[in-house]
């Protein structure tokens, strides 16, 4: 017990001679540099280009920023936005999302009106004609129980997103975004990973 209440006693030493040295270096201390902030000074060197897409966006190309809603997608068009800000593109800009229907989380659509309100650009939806995620994995099943029935396969394949199959951001997203009758073969393409890709 008395051991216990000594190391107390050094560990509330420590932390005073630790507050009191930091009260000491209040006004010299050095910043403390984030890993990523996103400002004019830093944000050249963190998004991802190419030769090509600076090119594009030197002559005002059309930027689409493709959204989910999630913190990831949030913070990227955020940072892409101001980054076309720095460079001083003055191109048409749209937030886009594609809606998998009821597996979306209920404030996602909401969150990405939200953004694009916030940062000024147009906001586009697309969704699967055939109908949202569940019915892809749906139809799917249906048709791996049709093939194992048929004896074409003796194999069942999971019907379901897996990491390896991401029909978020595969079929479901890029297939139908591509396609959507919005010219976006044409405009420039920045994913959610501050990756810049063009759409051929």
């Amino acid at each position: 017990m008395r051991e216990l209440q000594n190391r107390r006693s050094e560990t509330n030493q420590s932390v005073g001679r630790h507050h009191r040295r930091l009260s000491a270096n209040a006004g010299t201390s050095p910043q403390i540099a984030l890993p990523f902030v996103a400002t004019p000074n830093s944000l050249t060197n963190r998004i991802s280009t190419t030769r090509e897409i600076t090119d594009l966006l030197a002559q005002d190309a059309a930027v689409a920023i493709g959204i989910s809603g999630g913190k990831d997608s949030q913070a990227a068009a955020t940072a892409t936005i101001q980054y076309l800000d720095q460079i001083g593109h003055r191109g048409p800009r749209l937030l886009i999302h594609a809606d998998l229907g009821s597996v979306e989380w209920a404030d996602s659509l909401p969150t990405c009106e939200r953004l694009s309100a916030q940062l000024g650009t147009d906001f586009v939806v697309v969704r699967r004609k055939q109908g949202g995620l569940m019915d892809r994995w749906e139809s799917r099943w249906r048709s791996n129980v049709t093939r194992y029935e048929g004896l074409s396969t003796v194999t069942l394949v999971p019907c379901w997103s897996t990491p390896a199959m991401r029909f978020c951001t595969t079929y479901g997203d890029t297939r139908y975004v591509n396609n959507d009758g919005f010219g976006l073969s044409t405009m420039l393409w920045t994913t959610a990973m501050l990756d810049s890709a063009i759409e051929v």
